[in-house]
């Protein structure tokens, strides 16, 4: 599911989702967006619709305060939870709460 940045941003202000940094292990992109109260991840999305994908932890964060947010859940997406089939929005998810 993707968002733009208005849109997220709206909704990062009516306290309707948290916002979400995705990591994939071995990867250096870093997808920003929200993450709603059912666990549905949203992308931020460039004019295109296509997810933006940040190079790095701090590229991703200085974007997000900017949107004016200054706290996150960082997630770390590996290649053994997709082999042992973790779901999306179960409480074994390895994440961070990070403040900046």
């Amino acid at each position: 599911m993707a968002m733009t940045h208005d849109q997220l941003k709206q909704e990062f202000s009516l306290k309707q989702m948290d916002l979400t940094i995705i990591n994939t292990a071995d990867s250096t992109h870093y997808l920003s967006g929200g993450e709603d109260k059912q666990g549905n991840f949203y992308a931020l999305t460039d004019k295109q619709n296509h997810p933006i994908a940040y190079p790095s932890l701090e590229q991703a964060k200085t974007k997000m305060k900017l949107m004016g947010v200054s706290q996150a859940t960082f997630e770390l997406n590996t290649a053994y939870d997709e082999m042992i089939r973790v779901a999306a929005n179960n409480q074994s998810k390895s994440s961070i709460n990070l403040q900046f």
